[in-house]
């Protein structure tokens, strides 16, 4: 047995008995990386609680992702760990490889700012993500040796661009000598063609063969036709042996910079790692996410916030509408292991469905444990197993030269000597293989043994004792696969609390056996089975039933539910409803408050006192009703605190509170620049419902709905600091969202603190691949030019 301590206790030949290998073959066929595919292929349910939630969580997450961007996916990372790790080892890495590193170091930054972006809808995967600065550091870095070619820079350092300006002379006077010999021989007819050749990289003429001796020089090679010969002019050679020491050079200096490379790959191999490791974990989380939704099953169930499929505490079995995941249109599986029974016997006519049900239930058991979504109905509890036991089928052991009963018996053995009371245990046609009168006199006591352990227990038998030794028992429960004598074919429906039975006789009577064969049967059959049979019938009419009453029940109970639901859902609006009514009172009561006292300015020097108080006393009246309405909706300028979400009017954004500075004033942060804001710049009757649409607004920043284009420029110019920044980061943010590559942000010269400050959000943008000034056409200095990359 397998007694690892975070894994279900079972046996690697009963995971591919139920078939689990074909489920991970099919989820591993959705992983972008090699690597993770095998992995994928050896998983292993676990038994730690956290464990199993988390891991349903990050799944569920990926969903909800996968619904909105069904393009979303992971790079290959292959070979990328072990060149880190030759890097830490001082070997030098090739630019192919470096570049590879460098891919990869980009592409999983682009991943977490996609999960940053959507973690309103995934707040539980993004957690698994580390941004790293020195990352993305170590990649600009790099970017300043290596271009977009995979080459090194010529510029990048001044010993290597001097080797360069070397080189690039030396040519040049090489070609200019060249070409005079060329013009001179060219007279003498010994030129085969007017070109120069580079040869073994020498710089050569191209001569006729019958006259290579007319020039001298190195012959360094020959046409294919033997007509020509490219000959290196004895003037050249000395030149062509400079090109080739600078040459040596510039590969030194190149040497010199990728080892300077792989020490800081080296330095951040730690990083690194720890970024490969998140990225795989991601494509592993999202393969079972990509395999759940291209199932299409009805019902699909996962460990959610508010839904505990897997409960440490929960004791019960409970499977509702539980579907196969590997057959096609499956007959839902509705199964019960309660607190009030701990083992269940299926019994029924062959090919009725007693083995997939245990099939059914051992596998979904196993996905659920391995935090893999599994095709059931809300309400489906599966309860903590630490082992799982199964004998299923009727094959072999040739190798041990097994009996079909002996191979049953070792099966069961390892349940007997193991089971607990958080095993599972099922087995198939207990008590077959042998005698039928013994078989069923060891399954009992088989059965009666291994109630004791306390594990959860389904069998199939077709043993009429064991139906019989059921009914006395208070801790073991009858169950049989309903037959549609009609129809002659099964159901596959389980009907609790009845034994099956063979109904061989009226099969053979409905197949055309002989009425005189099957009343003979009839008569053979004794008295005391014709009235259990009689009686196993009513009762099987009455559970149906029952059944049906139940569903009626069921399906009332979900219309109850869907209205309250409904109600629930638009009693925030109704609320917004009336708070807007109310400020309006509020502001027309306002408007009534100041045209008074207009008139009182007006007319006070005019007027005698006793007007003057009943115009005050009706002020008076009309600020308790201001007093009033407030004090109902508890919603005054003076109710902020330190952390509340409030919606800026002018600058149509959401912030958040940092501190209240006075009476009038309170700071608040927009994105990541802080502003001094005068809180009658907020509308009160507006907050939650802009609140919510915020909030699906975000939701939205993973292209949900569409944005609108923001173009290729902007001008902050002359604005305030606080609204420029919220402006220009609000114009980044859809620039990149909407793909535009290059954009312009026009902010002046001025004295420099504007642009510095938009420089600061470029510079931690991790989608702003790098920025520049303008040309002199596009405004210079006054003008940042930010190049973006893709959002993946």
């Amino acid at each position: 047995m397998n007694h690892l301590m975070h894994h279900l206790d079972i046996d690697k030949n009963i995971l591919t008995l139920l078939e689990f290998d074909k489920i991970l073959e099919k989820i591993a066929s959705f992983s972008n990386i090699h690597s993770n595919q095998k992995k994928i292929k050896s998983t292993v349910p676990f038994v730690d609680i956290n464990t199993i939630n988390k891991h349903h969580q990050y799944v569920n997450d990926a969903i909800e992702i996968m619904k909105k961007k069904p393009t979303f996916s992971f790079m290959e990372t292959g070979g990328i760990n072990d060149l880190v790790l030759n890097s830490t080892k001082n070997k030098i890495l090739s630019i192919e490889e470096i570049v590879l590193i460098v891919n990869f170091i980009k592409y999983h930054h682009k991943t977490i700012y996609f999960l940053k972006q959507a973690k309103t809808i995934s707040p539980e995967i993004y957690k698994l993500t580390n941004y790293n600065i020195e990352t993305k550091k170590l990649t600009e870095k790099i970017n300043e040796y290596i271009d977009n070619n995979n080459q090194i820079k010529y510029t990048c350092t001044k010993k290597l661009m001097s080797l360069h300006i070397q080189l690039d002379k030396t040519i040049s006077v090489i070609n200019h000598k060249l070409e005079a010999i060329m013009i001179e021989n060219n007279k003498k007819n010994i030129i085969q063609d007017n070109i120069i050749t580079l040869r073994n990289d020498r710089h050569c003429l191209s001569i006729k063969a019958s006259d290579k001796k007319s020039l001298d020089g190195i012959i360094h090679s020959t046409s294919d036709s033997g007509h020509t010969v490219f000959i290196e002019p004895i003037e050249i050679i000395k030149l062509g042996n400079d090109k080739q020491e600078i040459q040596l050079e510039i590969k030194k200096e190149i040497i010199r910079i990728l080892k300077m490379i792989g020490l800081m790959i080296s330095h951040n191999s730690k990083q690194i790692c720890q970024q490969l490791t998140e990225h795989n974990k991601l494509d592993h989380i999202f393969a079972i996410a990509k395999y759940t939704l291209d199932c299409n099953y009805l019902n699909y169930l996962t460990n959610k916030k508010n839904y505990d499929l897997v409960d440490k505490n929960n004791k019960e079995l409970i499977l509702i509408n539980a579907c196969h995941p590997l057959i096609n249109n499956p007959i839902p599986l509705n199964f019960t292991i309660s607190s009030a029974y701990n083992a269940v016997a299926i019994t029924g006519p062959n090919t009725g469905g007693k083995t997939i049900t245990l099939k059914t239930i051992g596998l979904l058991v196993i996905m659920t444990l391995s935090g893999i979504p599994i095709p059931a109905a809300h309400g489906t509890k599966i309860p903590l197993y630490s082992r799982l036991f199964c004998d299923i089928g009727d094959e072999q052991s040739i190798q041990q030269s097994l009996s079909t009963f002996s191979a049953h018996i070792q099966s069961i053995l390892k349940a007997i000597n193991y089971a607990d009371e958080k095993s599972l245990i099922l087995l198939d046609e207990l008590g077959a293989g042998t005698d039928p009168e013994e078989g069923s006199r060891l399954a009992i006591s088989i059965l009666d043994y291994l109630i004791k352990s306390n594990a959860h227990i389904v069998i199939t038998t077709h043993h009429g004792e064991v139906k019989k030794y059921v009914i006395n028992k208070t801790n073991i429960i009858n169950a049989s696969m309903e037959f549609d004598v009609i129809k002659l074919q099964p159901t596959y429906k389980i009907i609790f609390g009845l034994p099956g039975k063979s109904n061989a006789i009226t099969i053979a009577k409905k197949l055309g056996l002989p009425e005189s064969i099957i009343n003979k049967a009839n008569s053979l059959t004794p008295i005391e089975e014709i009235n259990y049979n009689k009686m196993t019938d009513k009762l099987q009419n009455a559970l149906i039933a029952v059944d049906q009453h139940k569903a009626e029940l069921q399906e009332h109970k979900l219309k109850l539910k869907n209205l309250v639901n409904k109600l629930e859902n638009k009693l925030p609006l109704i609320k917004d409803i009336i708070l807007n009514q109310s400020q309006k009172q509020i502001i027309n009561i306002e408007k009534n408050i100041t045209s008074i006292d207009k008139k009182i300015n007006n007319i006070e020097k005019n007027i005698d006192t006793q007007s003057v108080q009943e115009i005050k006393e009706e002020i008076l009246k009309n600020q308790k009703n201001i007093s009033s309405i407030q004090n109902i909706f508890n919603h005054t300028k003076d109710n902020y605190k330190i952390g509340d979400n409030v919606f800026i009017d002018n600058l149509n954004s959401f912030a958040e509170i940092l501190s209240i500075l006075d009476k009038n004033y309170i700071e608040v942060k927009i994105g990541s620049s802080r502003i001094k804001i005068n809180k009658s710049q907020i509308r009160q009757s507006e907050l939650k419902k802009k609140k919510s649409n915020f909030k699906n607004n975000y939701t939205d920043s993973i292209n949900i709905s569409p944005i609108q284009d923001p173009g290729l420029q902007i001008e902050i110019r002359g604005k305030a600091l606080d609204i420029a920044i919220a402006e220009a980061e609000k114009f980044i943010d859809h620039a990149t969202r909407f793909g535009h590559k290059r954009i312009l942000i026009i902010h002046g010269k001025g004295s420099g603190t504007l642009k510095k400050l938009i420089r600061d959000i470029l510079a931690d943008h991790p989608l702003v691949e790098k920025f520049e000034n303008a040309s002199y056409g596009e405004g210079g200095a006054g003008v940042t030019i930010a190049y973006l990359e893709d959002l993946i």
